[in-house]
């Protein structure tokens, strides 16, 4: 496992990330530079949104730092000019930075009374802000769209229906795990989902390590010496089954949780949230998930989910390597849990949600399987209750969480060059999810007719950026 510092944990005071428009305002500027360098962030939804929400953020799964929601008295601004930027504060607060002979540009979140200094020295600043798609009225009621778009008054007033013709929405508003779409994705060779994530949003850590001592005849046992260097924890097995020490004799396990909600809430790119129930892999000591290798890898997915309001989505996932030792290809998802903890606020008072940490009773994903989405059934009626994204997304590591490199501008297209994820790290270290918190586009394009676009091939990214 690697340790927490091999991951590039961005501070307190990087706490925004810049729009598609300063994107493409850098990509203009860079070509008139020489000598440059980059490094990049991302994209802000909303100033205090998870603090203002606390309750929907919070989760039973997980105990989160406290100053994950703390506010933060920021703000995102603009700053350019000629020659060097030699300015500590710019230094340590940059987001986003070019520098050459010519000139500088940067990116940075600032306190408001630090401004007028940069200001005074001849620098050019201009305030960021937040960009608003929507109407002042707020919309709850997704059958609206009709209403909204106009085609329910073409239909009365015209009989027009729009039937046979062929209708493209460009958004990223698109969750494939929608059983009207999801058999329209866009797939390689290998029928891989095609999805790329430009914003970095769906990570998913998944290294913490757990040592299973299995005997030559593929059998679990107890083992009872100090558990080898680098490993979280072990596992377990008694009359009940097969289990991770989570619990570690009441301690608890802290683990790595990429923060999918960076620039609206927490000081840090990667947090520690602290588990504290051992969680199910096996009835018995040979009926068990299997790991070829005998390390099983943990990670839980923390992201929004919009469904009438905006609520956290906690997700514990376990990653093997179920066919060849040391080759991780097989990801189960322990959505019942995730479930219970997302409709916890919906209970009647006094009930609690009814948590049961077992992975045993979820279904295996394996990519290119056709089958990559995280969705649940919560009372067996055949309809989908729940999503939690599609497994398989190649995502851009914005903030070099994995491999840690510098990012520079591509001199070929003048643009950021950053690193692709692959949608499965082969080492059980990550994966990437395609999940998209608003999907307005989504319900637009479902007014004109549900699954008339079935035959439609749709591919993604969370934001063009090439």
């Amino acid at each position: 496992m690697h340790e927490e510092d091999s991951y590039n944990n961005v501070g307190l005071n990087n706490i925004g990330m810049p729009k598609a428009a300063i994107f493409f305002s850098i990509i203009l500027l860079s070509s008139a530079f020489s000598n440059s360098y980059a490094f990049t962030g991302g994209d802000l939804v909303a100033n205090n949104f998870v603090q203002e929400k606390y309750d929907n953020f919070d989760s039973g799964i997980v105990d989160i730092p406290s100053d994950f929601f703390t506010q933060n008295n920021y703000k995102r601004y603009v700053i350019f000019g000629t020659g060097s930027s030699d300015l500590e504060i710019l230094k340590k607060n940059s987001l986003y930075g070019i520098e050459s002979n010519n000139g500088f540009f940067h990116v940075a979140v600032l306190e408001e009374n630090s401004v007028s200094n940069l200001i005074a020295r001849g620098y050019s600043v201009i305030e960021d802000f937040k960009l608003d798609f929507h109407s002042q009225d707020e919309i709850l009621d997704a059958s609206r769209i009709g209403h909204i778009t106009g085609s329910s008054l073409a239909e009365t007033k015209y009989n027009v229906t729009g039937d046979g013709i062929t209708v493209a929405i460009v958004d990223t508003g698109v969750d494939f795990s929608n059983p009207d779409i999801k058999d329209s994705l866009a797939r390689d060779d290998l029928n891989h989902p095609i999805m790329v994530d430009a914003d970095g949003q769906g990570i998913i850590l998944t290294n913490a390590t757990f040592f299973a001592y299995v005997d030559k005849d593929d059998i679990i046992r107890n083992y009872t010496k100090t558990l080898p260097e680098g490993f979280t924890s072990g596992v377990y097995y008694n009359k009940e089954g097969v289990f991770l020490d989570i619990s570690q004799g009441g301690t608890g396990t802290k683990i790595p949780i990429y923060n999918s909600f960076f620039g609206q809430a927490g000081p840090q790119i990667v947090f520690n949230g602290t588990l504290t129930t051992d969680m199910k892999i096996g009835d018995n000591n040979r009926d068990y998930i299997k790991s070829k290798s005998g390390v099983y890898h943990l990670g839980i997915m923390y992201q929004g989910s919009f469904s009438g309001q905006v609520r956290i989505q906690v997700v514990p996932v376990l990653f093997v390597d179920s066919n060849i030792a040391g080759e991780y290809d097989t990801i189960i998802a322990d959505l019942s849990t995730s479930w219970e903890d997302y409709t916890r606020s919906d209970l009647p008072a006094g009930e609690t949600p009814n948590y049961d940490f077992d992975f045993t009773d979820e279904k295996p994903i394996v990519l290119g399987s056709g089958n990559e989405f995280l969705v649940y059934d919560s009372n067996d009626d055949g309809k989908i209750d729940y999503t939690a994204g599609t497994i398989g997304a190649q995502v851009l590591d914005v903030y070099n969480v994995i491999n840690n490199k510098t990012i520079n501008i591509d001199d070929s297209v003048n643009a950021i060059n950053g690193t692709l994820l692959p949608p499965i790290d082969p080492n059980g270290e990550f994966f990437g999810v395609m999940k998209t918190l608003w999907v307005m586009g989504q319900q637009v394009l479902h007014q004109f007719h549900p699954k008339a676009y079935k035959n439609m091939i749709f591919t993604i990214t969370q934001k063009s950026m090439s």
